[in-house]
């Protein structure tokens, strides 16, 4: 009697080890698994926001090779309506009425009277391409910032609808157009003034 006792609670004793270790497998399997789904969640959300940021980056970037393009072809409009408005002013006289710009009146009494023609005609001539260009700028919805000279210089910022911007920069030499610069303004990191930063001390 003491012997099949003994055989029966020997049995027991294995089935509980075999379910302990059954449950602990399936708690290994359930745990691997939750953390492969969280990782694989985890790099689906940085490739859509990576995808996302691409996405924008491009737009940002054709909308600045647009507002380029447009640039470009101000300039070379501006330039080639400075020099024809040169030709024509060498057979104009003044009228009553006086020239298309304040100015002129005057330049062009210095001009008949100066020795140095070219220097007045250059003078003009940059006066002109200046203000073409500017009223040109001044239409297209971009901050500027233009510096003529022999060697000139305009920069531009696109901006996009989601508030990115894209800088460009370009070199104005003898009216020729060279690209200097061109590419994304990092978005300046402000501290919110309402944080209030204190001691751990307690000091």
């Amino acid at each position: 009697m003491n012997l099949k006792w003994k055989s029966i609670t020997g049995n027991n004793g294995q089935r509980g080890s075999s379910s302990v270790l059954v449950i602990m497998v399936l708690l290994m399997l359930i745990t691997f698994g939750v953390l492969a789904m969280m990782t694989s969640y985890s790099s689906l959300k940085i490739s859509r926001k990576n995808a996302e940021w691409t996405q924008a980056f491009y737009k940002l970037e054709s909308l600045a090779g647009n507002h380029l393009a447009e640039i470009e072809n101000h300039i070379i409009y501006s330039a080639d309506f400075a020099d024809e408005y040169i030709e024509e002013m060498r057979y104009k006289e003044p009228s009553p009425q006086g020239f298309d710009y304040p100015w002129q009146d005057e330049v062009y009494k210095k001009w008949l009277e100066s020795s140095e023609e070219d220097a007045f005609k250059d003078e003009i001539s940059e006066w002109i391409f200046e203000n073409t260009l500017t009223e040109s700028l001044d239409q297209m919805n971009i901050e500027y910032d233009l510096k003529l000279g022999s060697i000139g210089t305009l920069a531009f910022i696109s901006i996009s609808d989601d508030n990115r911007h894209f800088l460009t920069r370009l070199q104005i030499e003898d009216r020729e157009i060279a690209l200097l610069e061109w590419r994304e303004v990092p978005e300046v990191f402000e501290y919110d003034e309402i944080l209030e930063f204190t001691d751990p001390g307690g000091n």
